[in-house]
């Protein structure tokens, strides 16, 4: 199957609905739903919600029926898809892809979640969690995600209003954000401006673009503050080389889990080179080598270290991402089967978009089109692979 091929139809159906979709997080804003958030003792909550996740595991589209609000534009699928196209303008050296990306970037610009002169982006839907996150609420992955959208723009275009919003942003995460100086000053941001989670990728999504920034903009107070926030997560490596999702003092679980592994892996391979006083590289390498014996079976990417299923698109297009990121053979040998399962597995030649999820080795895939989270991800994956 070509690559190339594949990668324009599924952003020519990206474009085709104005990169709007549906999302798996409609799923979780019925009333039932809400009413089960709302549910304080855990026990009791996964008795009265399992009936609810294996519906919408098996029937997403009807249950979809009941929620009110789920079309939207996604800021986090933007981003992606500007790096994406920026990835195969310099594959193709075509300027259309360029274009397209400026075009994109524009509208980040003109829908921004931050306050004042400062510059976040969120999610566009009211999101229910351990607590309520009001629609367009600034989140790290989001926001950290336009910035490296900022950044490729600015290296293939010079303009300078991307360095001007890649120190907006700074600001976002330093005065928006919230987060606790440890004793040896390392800190972890909150995931959003309305929580103080700690979570490992997050943190280091953010703190990979923040440094990236302070390189170009030579400015040694976003170099330093992104020093701190990866130090967090460094010290906090497992000896194995894993990461847990959650970090101290919010280690609600011990998960260590395929597709955020991917993200913390990622900021790694960007900061290795970016802070080369850290000496990060030995961190990246055994948390690769981690990531490669124990969170894949064979050329299918595991939903997390101790289960194969469901395995879904999100989690094909990051270890896709991952993979490409490094030269070491072995890797990039299973990057190659990695992409033939994902392909043979997920992509709809007929509905030119991928699938979402495989919840079992022997249920059919359910085709559903999910722009933010899958086709963007494969935008972005696909001409990675490429380069």
């Amino acid at each position: 199957m070509n690559i190339s091929n594949v990668f324009h139809n599924i952003l020519e159906t990206a474009e085709n609905n104005s990169y709007s979709s549906f999302d798996v997080s409609d799923l979780q804003r019925t009333q039932f739903a809400r009413f089960g958030s709302t549910i304080k003792n855990l026990k009791v909550k996964n008795i009265v919600m399992k009936p609810y996740d294996i519906l919408i595991k098996n029937f997403p589209n009807q249950v979809r029926y009941f929620v009110k609000e789920k079309y939207f534009k996604y800021p986090q699928g933007i981003a992606m898809t500007i790096r994406g196209l920026i990835s195969y303008y310099n594959y193709s050296n075509k300027d259309i892809y360029l274009q397209k990306a400026v075009s994109l970037g524009d509208w980040l610009l003109d829908n921004n979640s931050g306050e004042g002169n400062n510059l976040g982006w969120g999610q566009p839907f009211l999101w229910y969690s351990r607590k309520v996150f009001p629609a367009n609420t600034a989140r790290a992955t989001v926001t950290s995600q336009v910035g490296w959208a900022f950044i490729d723009l600015y290296n293939s275009t010079k303009s300078d209003k991307y360095l001007d919003a890649l120190l907006n942003i700074f600001n976002c995460f330093k005065y928006e954000f919230n987060y606790t100086r440890q004793d040896d000053g390392t800190f972890c941001l909150s995931y959003t401006t309305v929580d103080n989670y700690h979570i490992h990728n997050s943190n280091v999504l953010a703190s990979s673009m923040l440094a990236r920034s302070g390189n170009l903009l030579n400015n040694s107070e976003i170099i330093e503050f992104a020093k701190n926030a990866t130090l967090f997560t460094l010290n906090h490596q497992n000896t194995d080389g894993s990461f847990y999702y959650w970090a101290p003092p919010n280690k609600l679980s011990f998960k260590i889990d395929n597709i955020h592994t991917g993200f913390v892996l990622e900021s790694l391979e960007t900061l290795k080179d970016d802070l080369p006083e850290l000496k990060i590289d030995s961190a990246y390498l055994k948390g690769l080598n981690y990531y490669y014996h124990n969170l894949f079976e064979g050329c299918i990417p595991k939903f997390d270290n101790n289960k194969i299923y469901p395995v879904d698109i999100q989690s094909c297009a990051q270890a896709l991402i991952t993979f490409s990121n490094t030269e070491i053979k072995e890797y990039c040998l299973l990057a190659n089967s990695i992409l033939d399962f994902t392909l043979k597995k997920f992509y709809l030649s007929s509905k030119k978009h991928f699938g979402f999820r495989k919840i079992s080795e022997s249920s059919t895939i359910d085709e559903s089109y999910y722009f933010r989270w899958g086709d963007s991800w494969m935008i972005k994956a696909l001409p990675l692979y490429l380069n």
